[in-house]
């Protein structure tokens, strides 16, 4: 059983506290202002109801945080502030290091940046996925058959080589500076190259190409 932490992002952690900031001043603001010449229970409804969901807002995002994950022999656990929520490791198919995973997501349903990145998103790259995140530059995707989820533990290597029994892929970020590195630390069986032997966007540049493949050869993929 390995515990790993869920530290914030700085995207979170603005984006967490611009949030708080609106939604309180907005309470606040609301119950200040003189009731209109309506009915008193519609008057309470536009002022003091309102606030009240605002500031509702705000306490529902702060129990769905994510303070961290654990897993152990069958399960991944997601521990929220008072419940954890579990991810069975039967049926998953690959844990991939993919830095900044989420990047171009498109939020379905759930919390795009108060207090943490969960519920349901899509995205090209990665179609309809789950994500239980506090951090977008160190995410990990995990894949089952019909499913897919996106977490961001503190040491994402580490977090991938508790499932030894996976294929592990590193992705994101790679680049022929930096590839035999991050083999060294992830050890993984396969390896996912893209904006890192371009030299321009979408434009791929043979030179970097023959570089990166030239370092991961010279290093080998010990995950095979």
């Amino acid at each position: 059983m390995k515990r790993f932490r869920a530290p914030w992002g700085r995207c979170l952690v603005w984006m967490s506290i611009l949030s708080v900031v609106v939604c309180v001043v907005a309470a606040v603001s609301l119950m200040l202002v003189p009731h209109p010449p309506v009915p008193r229970a519609v008057a309470f409804w536009l002022h003091e109801g309102a606030a009240g969901l605002l500031l509702a807002l705000v306490a529902g995002a702060a129990l769905f945080t994510i303070r961290g994950y654990t897993v152990t022999p069958d399960t991944i656990l997601v521990h929220r502030l008072f419940w954890d929520t579990r991810l069975p490791r039967e049926g998953l198919l690959s844990a991939t290091v993919q830095t900044q995973a989420m990047e171009g997501s498109l939020k379905l349903f759930g919390n795009g940046g108060m207090f943490s990145f969960t519920g349901w998103f899509w995205s090209k790259r990665l179609g309809r996925f789950r994500a239980y995140a506090t951090n977008l530059n160190c995410t990990v995707v995990l894949r089952w058959e019909k499913r897919t989820v996106v977490v961001s533990p503190d040491n994402a290597a580490e977090f991938v080589r508790e499932h030894p029994e996976l294929r592990v892929i590193l992705s994101g970020g790679l680049n022929p500076e930096n590839v035999a590195e991050a083999i060294r630390v992830v050890h993984p069986c396969a390896v996912d190259v893209a904006s890192g032997v371009e030299s321009h966007p979408r434009k791929k540049e043979k030179s970097r190409m023959q570089d990166f493949i030239a370092a991961v050869r010279e290093i080998g993929l010990p995950g095979e």
